[in-house]
């Protein structure tokens, strides 16, 4: 299976409009998602890739999550 790398912006609003994408996109390919929000994304399956964001809400919310990331 084909892979592809999605980097989303970085606001809240952003993640949940694009969670209808990137769940089609899980459909044709193995998905790793670049996200501050990666909450929003829990019951797709996809790989998360941590992203690195200057912008503090966003740098906070990296900070605190439990999610294991991919390289």
């Amino acid at each position: 299976m084909k892979q592809l790398l999605i980097e989303t912006q970085h606001g809240l609003g952003d993640n949940i409009y694009h969670r209808t994408f990137v769940k089609t996109m899980c459909e044709l390919y193995e998905v790793y998602l670049k996200t501050p929000f990666m909450e929003v994304y829990q019951d797709l399956p996809v790989k998360f890739v941590k992203p690195i964001s200057n912008l503090r809400t966003q740098a906070k919310n990296i900070a605190r999550s439990k999610q294991t990331y991919h390289e």
